[in-house]
């Protein structure tokens, strides 16, 4: 069964960009901040977690831990994201090129059947099939995802780790000066290596050794 040209975010009303909460890893902000030229302290928020995750990064010894989040999203009531734009009526990113990981994916969720559209999304029924969900690109951005996921995980406990070392509170500030600076290091180190050195259990170690031994102001 061919698969329709037109994605459905063609005519959408991009309701997404104001009923989820977007989950963002530490290159997701600095990246969003770059493209934009909004500081990183005026995009992001830090979220309480429910449950501690991989990407849950400690303000005090103790927790409880909190996951960065764009701030609109963070508001209550949930304002929409600061770069929904409307042109003709129909919604658009504005910050698509550089826009986070979550939303380059959304709506896939990789389960034991495949790539699928996660439940209980906010698009009309039936929007996304089956044979759609099975393209190439949703199983590459997925991937994607999750590489960035995982070395975020990384600067995160290395992050936690002197926070408790420390033992006493970190302030917002000082946790999104570590991400630049830990980035700043990250990005041409990863860079320098070969394609095939970027992925996997052998580049996580590689890069727990690397952050460890860099120097912290």
């Amino acid at each position: 069964m061919a698969i329709p040209a037109a994605s459905p975010c063609d005519t959408c009303d991009a309701r997404c960009c104001g009923v989820y909460v977007v989950p963002l890893t530490g290159e997701d902000a600095l990246r969003l901040a770059a493209g934009s030229g909004i500081p990183v302290h005026r995009l992001v928020a830090c979220a309480p977690q429910p449950e501690p995750t991989p990407g849950g990064f400690l303000l005090e010894p103790g927790g409880p831990t909190h996951e960065l989040v764009l701030a609109a999203q963070a508001c209550h009531p949930m304002a929409p994201c600061r770069f929904l734009r409307h042109v003709d009526g129909i919604g658009r990113c504005g910050a698509y090129a550089f826009r986070p990981r979550a939303c380059r994916r959304f709506p896939a969720v990789r389960t034991a059947r495949g790539v699928e559209a996660r439940d209980g999304i906010a698009c009309p029924a039936g929007a996304w099939s089956a044979e759609r969900m099975r393209g190439l690109s949703w199983r590459v951005a997925l991937a994607r995802e999750e590489r960035e996921a995982a070395l975020y995980a990384e600067v995160v406990a290395d992050w936690n780790a002197r926070v408790i070392a420390g033992g006493a509170p970190s302030p917002v500030h000082a946790w999104l000066d570590h991400l630049a600076e830990t980035y700043a290091f990250l990005v041409p180190w990863r860079a320098a290596l070969r394609q095939a050195e970027r992925a996997g259990a052998p580049f996580l170690s590689r890069a727990r050794e690397a952050l460890r031994a860099l120097p912290r102001r």
